[in-house]
C-alpha cells in the first residue's frame, strides 16, 4: 500500500535537514492523530535532495513488525532519495527551460504577427501610391515594383525581378546624367532629376525621379530606393504654354495692326473717299471683332480652369433657326468652300444655350474651313435620335494622325501649330467641350491624315440618358437584353454582326458597349480592338458577354481592353449589376 508521507515527518526532515528512523511511530510526536489510526508501525524518512536545498521528503514505512537492518536500509532510502531528488530538480528545471521557451514563443509570435502586419500595411501603402516605386539591391537589381510601376511600364513585377532599370533606357538621355546619379547615390546621397525612359511597349516618357540609398547596421548601401512620375503631359503642357504665348502674341499682333494702321490712316489724311472710308472702317471693325473674339475666349478658358465655369442658360428652343444662320453666314465669308446643312425633317424643341450653340457652331465651321485650305465640301448634318440631336461637322481638310486626335480637346493645343498661317489659339476646342458636356451630351472626332476630319456632338432631346449598344447576334438573347435594360431607362441600341457594331459604335458614340465575342462578319475580339485603337471610342467601356468562357479566353478579352466579361448563361440581377459598375467607371 501507498502511504503519502506525513506532514509532521516532512516539517521535520525539512526543518532540521535530517534523516528520521522509528520503530515506534504512534509514539512520535510528530505522527498527527490523523495517522495513528493507520497500521504503520516502523518508519524510515529522508530529504531529496541533490545537494542543494530539500525539494521533499521519501518515507518508506512498515507495517505490524519492526524495521529491520537500520543501517542498510536507510543507506538504500538515501541514495534512492539522492536519485529522486535528481530526477525531481531535473523535471523542475525542464518546467522552467519549457515555460520560458513557451514564453519566448509567445514572444517570437506576437512580434512576428506585428512585423506581418508592418509588412502588410508598407505593402499596402506601396500598391497605393500613385507614383511608381523600384526597390533594387545595391548592385542595381529589381528586389519589388509596386503597380504604380507597372502601369506607367508595362512591366510587371514578376518579369522585372533581378533585372536592371536600364530596362527603361530610351537612348535618349546623355550618358552624363546617369553618371552623375550614380555617382551621387554611391556616396550615399539622394539624386534627383529627369530621365526619357522607355515603356514596354516603346512610348518614350518623362520621368522625374528621386532615387535614395538605404543602409545596413554596418553603415554600407544595402538597397536603392527610385520613385519615378510621368511628367510628359506636364512638360507638353509647358511646351504648348509657350507656343500659345507665341501664338496669342501674334494673334493679337496682326489685328492690332490692322486697327492701329487703318485708324492713322483716317486720322492724318483727308483725301480719302466716301468708300475708302468704309472699307476701311469696316476693316476696323472686323479686327475689333476678331480681338473681342480672341478675349472672349481667353476669359472663358479661364473660367473653366478655375471651376467658376461660365454660365450656361437653357432655352427651350427650336435650333434650326440657329444651325441655318451659321451655315449662311460662314458661306458667305468663304468662296474656296461649299457648305451644305442637312437637316431633319422635324426638328426637335431643345433646352439650349442659344449664344453659346451659335459659339459652338462658330468655333467648328471656322475649323473645318482653317483645316481645308485648298477648299472643298464642309457638310453639317443633323439628325433626330429617340433620345439626341446628332451634330456632325465634316470636312474635306487636312485631316489628323491618331496621336493628334488625342489632345484636340486639351488647351493651348493646334492641329497644326507649325503653321503660322492657321489662325487660332487652341482654346476653342476646349471651350467646346466645356459647353456640350454642359448640356448633357458629348463631342467626339473621326480623323484620317489627308482625308478630313469629322466632328460629333449630341445635344439631348429631353431628360439625358446613357445610352447602351448590345452586338449580339442570337436574336432571343438580343430581346433578353434589352427588356432587362430598358427596365433601368437605358436607351438601347442593337446590332446584329460585328461589321454594324462598329458602324453603329463610331456613329452614335455610345456609352456603354455590351459585346458578344462569337459574331458575324467580324468577331467580338476584332470590335473590341478596333475600338480600343481608335482614339474616339478608346475610352468607352466594353462588357463582354459570352459563353466563350474558359480561362484563357478571359484573360485574352482583358488583355484586349475589355472593362468586364460576363458568362452566359448569366442572373438578371448579376448582368445589371455588373452593367452598372461598367457605367460608373
Amino acid at each position: 500500500e501507498t502511504l503519502t508521507t506525513p506532514p509532521g515527518v516532512v516539517e521535520k526532515v525539512l526543518n532540521e535537514q535530517s534523516v528520521v528512523v522509528t520503530n515506534n511511530f504512534a509514539a512520535e510526536t510528530f505522527a498527527s492523530p490523523a495517522w495513528l489510526t493507520m497500521p504503520v508501525q516502523g518508519l524510515i524518512a529522508v530529504p531529496l535532495s541533490s545537494g542543494g536545498d530539500p525539494l521533499g521528503v521519501l518515507g518508506l514505512f512498515t507495517h505490524q513488525r519492526p524495521i529491520q537492518s537500520a543501517t542498510e536500509i536507510l543507506n538504500t532510502v538515501e541514495a534512492i532519495g539522492r536519485q529522486a531528488g535528481v530526477a525531481i530538480e531535473n523535471a523542475i528545471l525542464f518546467q522552467q527551460v519549457n515555460n520560458y521557451a513557451q514564453n519566448l514563443a509567445e514572444q517570437v509570435e506576437e512580434r512576428t504577427a506585428e512585423i506581418r502586419a508592418q509588412k502588410e500595411q508598407t505593402e499596402a501603402i506601396l500598391a497605393a501610391a500613385g507614383d511608381a516605386i523600384i526597390i533594387t539591391d545595391s548592385s542595381g537589381n529589381i528586389e519589388y515594383v509596386n503597380p504604380a510601376f507597372s502601369t506607367l511600364t508595362g512591366y510587371y513585377l514578376e518579369e522585372s525581378l533581378g533585372k536592371n532599370p536600364s530596362i527603361l533606357q530610351s537612348g535618349q538621355t546623355p550618358r552624363s546624367v546617369y553618371t552623375d546619379m550614380w555617382d551621387t547615390i554611391l556616396s550615399g546621397r539622394t539624386w534627383r532629376g529627369e530621365l526619357k525612359n522607355k515603356s514596354k511597349d516603346g512610348r518614350i516618357y518623362d520621368a522625374a525621379l528621386t532615387i535614395s540609398p538605404t543602409f545596413d547596421q554596418r553603415g554600407n548601401i544595402s538597397k536603392f530606393v527610385g520613385i519615378q512620375r510621368d511628367v510628359t503631359k506636364i512638360r507638353e503642357l509647358d511646351r504648348m504654354k509657350t507656343e500659345f504665348l507665341g501664338t496669342a502674341a501674334h494673334e493679337l499682333r496682326s489685328p492690332l495692326t490692322t486697327l492701329q494702321g487703318y485708324a492713322e490712316l483716317l486720322m492724318v489724311r483727308s483725301d480719302f473717299s466716301p468708300d475708302e472710308v468704309r472699307r476701311f472702317v469696316g476693316y476696323i471693325h472686323e479686327q475689333a471683332v476678331h480681338l473681342a473674339n480672341l478675349v472672349s475666349d481667353l476669359l472663358d478658358v479661364s473660367k473653366i480652369e478655375s471651376g467658376a465655369a461660365f454660365p450656361i442658360k437653357p432655352v427651350e428652343t427650336n435650333p434650326r433657326n440657329i444651325f441655318r444662320k451659321m451655315v449662311n453666314e460662314w458661306q458667305s465669308r468663304t468662296e474656296k468652300h461649299n457648305i451644305q446643312l442637312i437637316e431633319p425633317d422635324d426638328w426637335p424643341t431643345l433646352k439650349v444655350d442659344e449664344a453659346r450653340l451659335t459659339q459652338t457652331l462658330n468655333n467648328l465651321l471656322s475649323n473645318a474651313i482653317k483645316y481645308s485650305p485648298a477648299g472643298g465640301d464642309i457638310t453639317v448634318t443633323v439628325r433626330r435620335t429617340p433620345i439626341n440631336l446628332l451634330v456632325s461637322v465634316a470636312d474635306s481638310g487636312i485631316g489628323m494622325t491618331a496621336d493628334e486626335q488625342q489632345h484636340v480637346f486639351e488647351k493651348f493645343w493646334r492641329a497644326d501649330a507649325s503653321s503660322t498661317a492657321i489662325e487660332g489659339t487652341g482654346l476653342g476646342m476646349v471651350i467646346v467641350k466645356h459647353i456640350i458636356e454642359s448640356h448633357g451630351g458629348k463631342i467626339w472626332l473621326m480623323s484620317q491624315k489627308g482625308k478630313g476630319t469629322t466632328f460629333k456632338f449630341t445635344l439631348p432631346v429631353g431628360a439625358p440618358k446613357r445610352t447602351v449598344l448590345v452586338i449580339e447576334d442570337d436574336p432571343s438573347i438580343l430581346e433578353i437584353e434589352q427588356h432587362l435594360l430598358e427596365s433601368e431607362h437605358y436607351h438601347v441600341i442593337s446590332a446584329e454582326n460585328g461589321e454594324d457594331g462598329l458602324a453603329v459604335i463610331f456613329e452614335e458614340h455610345p456609352d456603354l458597349i455590351i459585346l458578344d465575342l462569337m459574331l458575324p462578319k467580324m468577331t467580338g475580339e476584332e470590335v473590341l480592338r478596333r475600338v480600343r485603337s481608335t482614339p474616339a471610342t478608346k475610352n468607352i467601356p466594353v462588357v463582354v458577354v459570352s459563353a466563350k468562357s474558359g480561362l484563357t479566353q478571359i484573360d485574352k478579352t482583358f488583355s484586349l481592353g475589355a472593362t468586364d466579361f460576363i458568362t452566359k448563361p448569366f442572373s438578371t440581377a448579376e448582368y445589371l449589376s455588373r452593367i452598372k459598375l461598367a457605367l460608373s467607371k
